[in-house]
């Protein structure tokens, strides 16, 4: 018989922070061991809405078990009813919940626990606190549950108050997607990163119209309550491009949401204080990843000391389940001693043996060796960017030392370093310092333990110059404490820094790039490190210069391998732990489930109103109805027969700002103090914002026995929006009487993000992107006979394809606009312009070793008529003769040719200079007078005549050929997936054409590439980046997809809506000329970081 009992925690409902914890308790008392993984460190997919099978397996493992039957008991929370399958029956069925339908496991050994008190078990009992108050703070637990209050006393346990339907946990989400720019990648920690650069913006922006009773935030004002939030307020600002959120409003709306929730956390402190007089605070629950508000509970409140779960978001909840089971449901019923879990840090994660790391290491044939801390803190001290592997991971969203990448904090120009060739986040998000516990009051405004980087406090005024890249604009820092006990080697190498500098302090950065999650195994750590511009990998006391090894054939080898392994590991652990995986099966079960669920959310109570009507018909019912007037009259004409009802009397619910409307003159109208309750036999709650409010404002003074309806549950959305605009008004008559109408809701709403339903995939109004054109791409050394300086080196086009790969997806440009494609939220495009020759010779080997699909844009002249480009004989002559003797012979050739003198053209249409921003004033000027002012009639021949005196008379088909793609070329670049556009017929400017002859120029070019390439969505770039309303006129009357300019900015969400602006970058935009570093702030708005 084992000496142990084991303990599984997992989430009942698919949410973006899935986990797994297995807790080991000993029956004779002592500690309880645990492990704990976040899926998506499995999965490496950042917000994984999967069950956590591989997490499963992973704690299971770690406890040398090897079947799920050997675990004696599953703990789980649930969604609105307390159940193993189905507890939400109106959110979208996922993979999620047939997995967990299929789960090789005794129902009868499953314990349902509610979501705010596994949150709450999760930071109580590893706190070390006897006596405490607990404060759980998040979007929403079961049965609309969104802030509660306990008290707990050893095994004494007080539900102090238990708040509903609205909070602050899902306002800060409301705001962070539905005003800011956030919402699919949960920008929380965007937001908190943002609002210091909004304090001093003038202006209020939002009104949040809280109203705060006990633990309840009434916001009912701003947003209505679950399962779908809508804005209610007004002229609520939304921003729709990531580059202008330091603007005003949209920095001041991030501003005043932080605000916001730090003082509802200092008044929920304040609560709890007056409810219990406790001066210990436990805080779980996604809110207490808010470090600034923790930090002003302990500053502005009597609360003493305070203990926040590393993993306070969902991610946690796995953990705190499989301790509530224990302490509260199998511990009082058993008779072995009770034990006690500890938390000192984070460290929650399996450890890899060192054999394994050394095997992975001589597959790839990587060169390693010891390395002490004093010889890491030399790295650092000098610039260097060291990753750090160790031990087992940490459990929740920072990275503690066990999976960090670490840095120079004295660096003013490191957090630019980190952001241009590691991260590629936000400017405006700080980076955070790990600090000695001995020295943190020296340098930060605390002199608290802060193990698991929660608290925001003060840099000291002192020290801001002596740690800049760890200081935020206002002055704070996010502080990780380290001490010799708790954190062994990470401490040693944050002190070996210190005694080599006299700065107790390290920047400490989560070990992943923008795309990934942070790094779990070692093949992980590789991978990032070795595909970005980390200086050195220590894993497990080995060093690896990374330098070395930086090889994208090594890096796509090393990812190849991990996919395969983690598909055939999944496809093993469907049969080990499941009943009969079957995909099609899986496929109908939820689809039809699905058909339920959206029912339930929409029409369920409609269903059970009209279930309620007949029997009131039946029994001669008189109803009172007590509710808001929006609502009641949606009732009214959407609910056939309603109006047929004996409705003796109707009180009007005008307190609150939600569900507002016109509804009078219909029935008798009176208060609850008037109605004469013998006259009533039952009453209907007629509101779904306030329900639950209603419910109990009337069970107060009801008698008893008398019937109170309430046709929502917990998990059906509002009629106020499931009925008008989808259906007629059911009662014409009746609503032509009273002069009613009612139209269909546009209030915005929140991203589906919440474990109510599906995350929506990404819709085009959500999508970015950076689009990057190429021309010429050719080695110095190649004998290409005309000489082009702006050329790129196929080298540095990989090394930059390298650097975006790790933390970017590519596509087309045709993807990026198609709105039925699953794309992620942020796309790079790589486009080529010309259809030039080097594109097959050194572009598509490069891309095709990379895997990456791209958009070539061609003109037809050179396949039709053989002809050059004047765009390339411009340049070619250019090169050939100098800017000086070009210029020079041009001007006589033009006067020569047209004595009377050559009449220019206008550019209103655009600003040309921008367009040559990396030429000199000389060639800038001069290009403009060639490619826009002087008309193409008087152009055309001077080019022609020099290009034949200078290259040879009868060179120009010949050369054609060599320098521009084959028709043969296109189809090959079709059929290996990439993009072939329009680019005009001849690469003029098009708005210099009128309207017949822009659409003969661009019918021209589809007549030519239509059948190359086949009759798919065509995309069109302008040549010069130029275009106008004609031009965009023309390209929808032919039916073009899609038309790409060269607005040298970031594509947006209203770009992709509009369709005929995109604009791109330039090559040199993107990438530092001497070191090819990459320009981030240009990438930054791409980053889904958190």
């Amino acid at each position: 018989m084992s000496e142990y009992i084991y303990i599984l925690g997992v989430p009942n409902f698919a949410n973006y922070e899935a986990s797994a914890s297995l807790i080991r308790i000993p029956k004779y008392g002592g500690q309880i061991d645990y492990v704990c993984i976040g899926e998506d460190r499995l999965t490496r997919i950042k917000h994984t809405y999967m069950f956590p099978l591989r997490g499963i397996d992973y704690c299971l493992r770690h406890f040398g078990l090897e079947d799920l039957e050997q675990v004696h008991y599953i703990a789980t929370d649930y969604a609105r009813i307390p159940r193993w399958h189905n507890s939400g029956p109106a959110y979208r069925k996922l993979e999620h919940d047939y997995l967990k339908l299929m789960l090789r496991y005794s129902r009868e050994r499953i314990m349902i626990i509610d979501h705010h008190d596994a949150h709450a078990a999760s930071c109580y009992y590893p706190s070390n606190f006897v006596e405490s108050g607990v404060v759980v703070v998040d979007g929403m637990g079961s049965e609309l549950n969104t802030q509660t209050a306990y008290h707990f006393d050893g095994n004494r346990i007080t539900w102090v108050e238990r708040g509903f339907d609205w909070g602050i946990g899902r306002l800060y989400s409301f705001v962070t997607s539905s005003v800011l720019p956030y919402g699919p990648e949960k920008g929380y920690g965007k937001v908190m990163g943002l609002a210091p650069y909004g304090a001093e913006q003038k202006g209020k922006v939002l009104d949040f119209k809280v109203a705060n009773e006990g633990m309840t935030a009434d916001y009912s004002g701003f947003y209505s309550r679950y399962p779908i939030s809508r804005l209610v307020a007004k002229d609520v600002p939304h921003c729709e491009d990531r580059q202008k959120v330091l603007e005003y409003p949209f920095a001041k709306a991030a501003y005043e949401i932080q605000q916001e929730c730090e003082e509802q956390l200092i008044y929920f402190s304040h609560y709890i204080h007056k409810k219990t007089g406790t001066k210990r605070l436990c805080i779980a629950g996604g809110v207490g990843l808010n470090g600034r508000a923790n930090y002003r509970i302990l500053r502005e409140t009597p609360i003493d000391e305070i203990w926040i779960q590393p993993a306070c978001s969902d991610t946690g909840i796995s953990f705190g389940l499989a301790l509530w089971a224990y302490y509260q449901m199998l511990a009082p019923s058993h008779s072995f001693r009770r034990c006690f879990v500890a938390m000192p840090n984070a460290y929650c994660g399996a450890v890899y043996a060192k054999k394994e790391i050394e095997s992975l290491l001589q597959k790839h044939e990587i060169n390693h060796r010891p390395v002490t801390n004093e010889e890491i803190a030399r790295w650092l001290a000098d610039g260097k960017i060291v990753a750090v592997f160790e031990g087992g991971s940490e459990f929740g969203p920072r990275a503690l030392g066990h999976r960090s990448i670490l840095a120079d904090p004295r660096d003013p120009k490191m957090k630019d370093k980190l952001n241009s060739s590691v991260k590629f986040r936000e400017p405006y998000r700080p980076y955070a310092p790990v600090v000695l516990r001995e020295h943190v009051s020296e340098y930060f405004d605390i002199d608290i333990d802060s193990p698991f980087m929660l608290i925001v406090a003060e840099v000291q005024e002192d020290k801001r110059k002596l740690i800049p890249a760890v200081t935020h604009i206002d002055g704070t820092a996010r502080i990780q404490t380290v001490t010799k006990q708790d954190h062994g080697n990470f401490y040693a190498l944050v002190k070996a820094f210190y005694d080599m500098t006299g700065i107790p302090v390290l920047l400490n950065t989560s070990f992943n790039v923008n795309r990934e999650p942070i790094v779990e195994t070692p093949l992980d750590a590789l991978i990032c490190a070795l595909s970005t511009s980390i200086d050195y990998l220590v894993i497990e006391g080995q060093a690896i210069e990374c330098r070395s090894y930086r090889k994208p054939e090594l890096v796509q080898k090393m990812e190849a391998d991990r996919k395969a392994a983690m598909e055939s590991h999944y496809h093993n652990l469907t049969k080990k732990y499941l009943h009969n995986y079957n995909v099609h099966e899986m496929k109908t079960y939820l689809e039809e489930e699905n058909r339920i669920a959206e029912w339930h959310k929409d029409y369920r109570a409609k269903y059970e109103l009209e279930k309620a009507m007949v029997r009131w018909w039946e029994k001669k019912k008189n109803i009172l109805i007590v509710g808001t007037r929006a609502h009641t009259k949606c009732l009214f004409l959407y609910i056939p027969e309603f109006p047929s009802i004996n409705v003796v009397g109707f009180v009007p619910y005008d307190e609150e700002m939600g569900e507002r409307g016109d509804f009078n003159g219909v029935y008798r109208e009176l208060n609850l103090a008037q109605v004469s309750w013998d006259d009533v036999d039952e009453v209907l709650i007629s509101s779904h914002e306030y329900q639950r409010k209603l419910a109990s404002k009337v069970l107060a003074v009801t008698p008893v026995g008398k019937k109170i309806n309430c046709i929502y549950d917990t998990a059906c959305d509002s009629l106020l929006f499931t009925l008008p605009g989808k259906w007629p008004i059911m009662n014409p008559q009746e609503a032509a009487k009273y002069g009613l109408s009612m139209t269909a809701s546009r209030q915005r709403t929140a991203s589906n993000i919440d474990f109510d339903f599906e995350p929506t995939p990404i819709d085009i109004g959500e999508r970015y992107g950076i689009a990057i054109n190429y021309h010429f791409l050719r080695p110095s050394s190649d004998g290409f006979p005309f000489k082009v300086e702006a050329a790129e080196s196929p080298k540095r086009f990989a090394e930059q394809l390298s650097a975006l790969r790790e933390n970017f997806t590519f596509c087309r440009c045709k993807d990026l606009v198609d709105p039925s494609l699953n794309l992620p939220e942020s796309n790079i495009l790589i486009t080529f312009d010309d259809g030039l020759k080097d594109v097959i010779r050194f572009a598509a080997p490069v891309l095709k070793r990379f895997g990456i699909p791209a958009t070539f844009f061609v003109c037809a002249q050179p396949y039709i008529e053989g002809r050059i480009l004047t765009v390339q004989k411009i340049q070619f002559l250019m090169s050939r003769l100098g800017l000086k003797d070009f210029r020079k012979t041009f001007y006589a050739e033009l006067d020569k040719q047209n004595p009377l003198g050559v009449e220019r053209q206008s550019v209103d249409y655009a600003n040309g200079y921008q367009f040559y921003r990396y030429d000199t004033e000389e060639i800038r000027q001069f290009k403009l007078d060639l490619n826009y002012l002087i008309p193409y009639d008087k152009l055309v021949p001077v080019l022609d005549f020099i290009f034949s005196i200078v290259f040879g008379k009868d060179s120009e088909k010949e050369t054609a050929k060599e320098i521009y793609l084959s028709v043969d070329d296109l189809k090959r670049l079709a059929d290996e997936g990439c993009e072939i556009g329009i680019h005009g017929y001849d690469h003029r400017v098009l708005p210099r054409l009128d309207y017949k002859e822009q659409k003969q120029n661009i019918e021209a070019a589809m007549e030519f590439l239509i059948p190359v390439v086949g009759k798919s969505q065509l995309t069109v770039a302008y040549p010069y980046g130029f275009f106008d309303v004609t031009t965009k006129r023309v390209l929808k009357e032919l039916g073009i997809w899609a038309g790409f300019g060269m607005g040298r900015r970031a594509i947006t969400p209203k770009d992709l809506q509009s369709r005929w602006e995109i604009p791109r970058y330039d090559v040199n935009d993107c990438f530092n000329k001497n070191d090819n570093s990459i320009n981030y702030q240009l990438f930054s708005s791409l980053s889904t970081g958190e």
